[in-house]
Order: structure tokens, then sequence, then C-alpha cells
């Protein structure tokens, strides 16, 4: 069986906080870095070099991924009243 990973990312404007869960939504590993795009990538490719699929969660920093090809999905995340 192949193995994935898929990362959820929580963007603020200083860290950057790493979820990484296996298929079976075990957790992988936990961390945080800073919010640099090159950071971000070390992080995630370091951690997750399976990942299918990269959850993002953003306000004012959504350029992360700054042209590093992380498979991420743009989702949009709207606050319900």
């Amino acid at each position: 069986m192949d193995q994935h990973h898929y990362v959820g990312l929580g963007v603020s404007l200083e860290t950057t906080s790493i979820c990484v869960v296996d298929q079976t939504g075990a957790i992988i590993w936990q961390g945080k870095c800073s919010t640099e795009p090159e950071a971000i990538s070390q992080a995630v490719r370091a951690h997750a070099p399976a990942a299918v699929r990269v959850g993002l969660e953003t306000g004012v920093s959504g350029g992360v991924n700054g042209g590093r090809s992380l498979p991420l999905r743009w989702t949009p995340c709207g606050h319900q009243a």
C-alpha cells in the first residue's frame, strides 16, 4: 500500500503551524516554522515526502507557496454567522 501524507498549514504573519497526517488520519508530525516560502517548503518536504495534498488556512499571508510546487489545494475557509 502506497503511503500518502496530507498536510495542514496554519499561516500567521511570523510563524506557520504544520500538521502532517497519513491516509488513516494518524498524526505523523506537528511543528512550526517561520512564515517564509523556503522554510515552509523545506519543512513540508522533510516531514511529508509523500504529500498528495496541502490544506492552507490563511489570512493576509496568502503567498506562502512562493512557486515551490507543493501540491496545494486552495479551499475557502469562511466564518459562518
